[in-house]
């Protein structure tokens, strides 16, 4: 099986396209703030650029592909390789730091376990104001907790156990709902004014694709600089993946009456808890634990921000 971005496993010949492709994404994970490889893959294959095997794009391939050092133009000990880079060994050098920081989780802690606060800050440090980590305490506990690492920024000073919280927020979110009479309303409207951004963001990004396409032809040309054309192709890619999210959400199936919300909450997928979470929470925020080494969940340290 040959490699992506060459036409043997030998790497004697490149394939142009792919490599630019390898690269403006690669540059799109290190630069653009909030770029993940969830959604670097979901905008790739909404934007129909398939494996080398013609198959969707996964986290596990990608993250393969920006590991490997021969896409950097290296051999297995380290010496310069004789075929064309995909990226140079600095860009590489970035890749690997940032997919192998332990601080990294992305809503998944090292076992798997998906959370509901992580990611778009949902649940946040109350005395730093950084977003809190999926970080499982040492016997595996999940846990979320505001971390001190390089990436985060944190002040380490706050942990609380994700069970608790978590059935703290769903259970103030349904009652919320249940309290406001024009609760399954909000979820209505809400969800409508998620399809109307999602066609909206579908448009943007293709208005963002032919314009990449031009810049790619001005480029060929020499009418453009490669620095304009990754510009305006980062751009794209990053309304790609805007417009695949939006897409997702919108395709939920909400409850929309008082009696079925906490049948839907029990069996939908934390992704989707998650789009009901946002209807109507702007932020969560923990404080500090009122009792030192408590075991028992404490809502008082807990502040809902409502929309």
């Amino acid at each position: 099986m040959r490699p992506y971005g060459y036409t043997t496993n030998q790497r004697t010949e490149c394939i142009d396209d792919e490599l630019e492709k390898g690269r403006a994404a690669a540059a799109q994970f290190l630069d653009q703030d909030g770029t993940t490889l969830r959604g670097l893959v979901s905008e790739w294959n909404v934007r129909g650029y398939k494996t080398v095997t013609g198959r969707d794009w996964t986290e596990p391939t990608m993250r393969r592909m920006f590991l490997n050092p021969a896409n950097a133009g290296l051999l297995p000990d380290g010496r310069p390789a004789p075929w064309p880079a995909m990226f140079d060994p600095e860009t590489h050098r970035r890749l690997v730091e940032k997919l192998t920081d332990p601080d990294r989780r992305n809503g998944v802690d090292l076992e798997g376990r998906v959370y509901l606060l992580t990611g778009d800050e949902r649940a946040v440090c109350a005395l730093c104001g950084k977003a809190l980590s999926a970080h499982p305490t040492t016997p595996g506990v999940r846990s979320y907790a505001c971390m001190t690492g390089r990436r985060t920024g944190g002040c380490g000073k706050i942990r609380v156990q994700a069970d608790g919280l978590e059935k703290h927020v769903a259970t103030q979110v349904l009652a919320r709902i249940a309290k406001d009479m024009d609760g399954p309303g909000a979820i209505l409207r809400a969800h409508e004014k998620l399809g109307i951004d999602a066609a909206r963001a579908r448009e943007q990004a293709r208005s963002a694709q032919e314009a990449a396409k031009t810049m790619a032809g001005e480029f060929a040309a020499g009418n453009a600089s490669k620095e304009a054309y990754l510009q305006v192709a980062a751009h794209a890619e990053r309304l790609a993946a805007e417009s695949a999210d939006l897409t997702r959400l919108a395709a939920v199936e909400l409850p929309t009456t008082i009696d079925d919300i906490a049948n839907w909450w029990n069996h939908a997928s934390v992704e989707d808890q998650r789009v009901l979470v946002d209807i109507f929470i702007e932020r969560v925020y923990v404080g500090s634990a009122t009792a030192r080494g408590s075991r028992t969940f404490d809502e008082k340290r807990v502040t809902i921000a409502w929309r």
